[in-house]
């Protein structure tokens, strides 16, 4: 899967690159406007170009499996709408989930980091405020920042449940985060990386606040690294949660370090076990995906398609997500072209 962003500056050498490279086989040019449109996108039906409004920035993503090659279209605003309507609803199941609110996973990230009562930590994306809360004994300050007002509702009242103190939340932007540079000693992200468009923008943009001595952390479940178990991983993904738009395999993941300028991550695995109920009792599939979901799970557990372990009890199905702590500093190196 490849992720490009065509835009208005860009759109000649784009152009090209993808009539060169991702479509060898395709005669001739794209259809011109003259000028007038400076958007073109590719749709996944070959051969049919569609002009968009320029204040909309794409992302194509291109998926490989079972001998096809698809092309669907992103709009960062569009996903920012879709993350802000699945969220709001998730609010409640998703901060009571047993394999997110897991004290021995939690545990794992504060070990990661080892904090201490110097460190001002923020966690971006930090939904229901449970990594924050983890934080909180052991550092001095720990500020959580998410887009979404409802699982900042119930991160505050999880503080307060708790008695924390020396914590704040904020709302905002993954992609542009409020602070000034290097604000923070650690900047940690867990479960969020498979939401995003752009990762690696995200990326960078949490080694811009962190202090140059300090901790990066992303913690999330990633897909298999073979490429139709992954497609069909991220497909059943996305239909269990249509603001899901792709795990990264674990190698992918450690690449993303690399291509900000960042050192190799020290890594820690881990697995998440759930019985497919509980995971679709706090996601909010379109109407009818339940059963899909349900069928290819099932499916899974007698020939692999899935890349993860899937076991079958009675009615139940039992499946384990793999999960990776990737922690590093950020020391940065130049790095030259676009990524």
């Amino acid at each position: 899967m490849v992720f490009w962003r065509v835009r208005q500056r860009g759109l000649h050498p784009a152009k090209r690159f993808l009539r060169q490279i991702l479509f060898p086989r395709t005669a001739g040019s794209f259809p011109s406007h003259g000028g007038r449109r400076p958007y073109m996108t590719l749709l996944r039906h070959a051969g049919r170009v569609q002009v968009v409004p320029k204040s909309v920035t794409l992302v194509f993503i291109w998926m490989r499996g079972d001998d096809h090659r698809r092309w669907e279209e992103l709009d960062m605003a569009t996903h920012r709408e879709v993350i802000l309507g699945q969220f709001s609803r998730q609010a409640l199941p998703f901060s009571a989930a047993a394999m997110i609110s897991d004290k021995g996973a939690l545990n794992m990230i504060v070990d990661a980091v080892q904090p201490s009562p110097k460190d001002i930590v923020l966690d971006v994306a930090c939904g229901p405020g449970l990594v924050v809360c983890a934080f909180a004994p052991y550092a001095g300050r720990v500020i959580g920042i998410d887009m979404t007002p409802a699982m900042l509702d119930r991160a505050r009242l999880l503080a307060a449940e708790q008695g924390v103190r020396n914590v704040d939340w904020h709302q905002g932007d993954i992609y542009s985060l409020p602070y000034a540079a290097e604000s923070f000693t650690t900047v940690v992200t867990r479960y969020s990386f498979h939401h995003l468009i752009d990762p690696a923008a995200a990326l960078r943009e949490m080694a811009r606040v962190c202090a140059a001595k300090g901790r990066i952390v992303v913690v999330d479940a990633y897909a298999p690294e073979d490429y139709q178990q992954a497609a069909e991983f991220n497909r059943v993904e996305r239909l269990r949660d249509p603001s899901h738009v792709r795990s990264l395999s674990l190698s992918a993941l450690l690449d993303l370090f690399a291509r900000v300028g960042l050192p190799e991550p020290r890594t820690t695995l881990y697995e998440l076990r759930v019985e497919v109920r509980d995971l679709l009792a706090r996601a909010f599939p379109n109407p009818g995906d339940e059963i899909e979901i349900v069928k290819t799970f099932r499916a899974s557990a007698a020939d692999g398609r899935l890349g993860i372990p899937v076991h079958l009890d009675g009615d139940n199905v039992h499946v384990t997500y793999r999960a990776a702590i990737l922690t590093t500093q950020p020391v940065v190196k130049p790095v030259r072209g676009n990524i």
